[in-house]
């Protein structure tokens, strides 16, 4: 494990939540940062996409890629990963838009 992983995340995490608040969500960090990078968006107010759209869009902010996986987790939400190369990863977990769906 590299030591400078948790100052990459959080370089990604500055940007990706930029875009997820433009989009209607609230961006968190959760978890170590030593392997991968946990993330939690949750749906902010009236405008908040589809968690499908969020997922592309923090895929074009980190220049990684959307693994076809999606898993469904408790309380409606669902976990994506985003892989970025080098043995990075973020595992972006959106929960559910009151009326909205997934």
């Amino acid at each position: 494990m590299s030591k400078s992983l948790p100052t990459c995340y959080a370089v990604y995490y500055r940007n990706m939540s930029e875009r997820a608040r433009e989009l209607g969500y609230g961006l968190a960090l959760h978890g170590s940062l030593l392997r991968d990078a946990d993330m939690i968006a949750v749906p902010w107010n009236e405008r908040a996409v589809s968690p499908e759209e969020l997922a592309a869009a923090m895929v074009e902010v980190t220049g990684g890629y959307l693994e076809p996986r999606v898993t469904e987790k408790p309380h409606g939400r669902i976990a994506r990963v985003i892989q970025l190369g080098a043995h990075q990863y973020i595992d972006l977990s959106i929960m559910p838009r009151v009326g909205g769906g997934t």
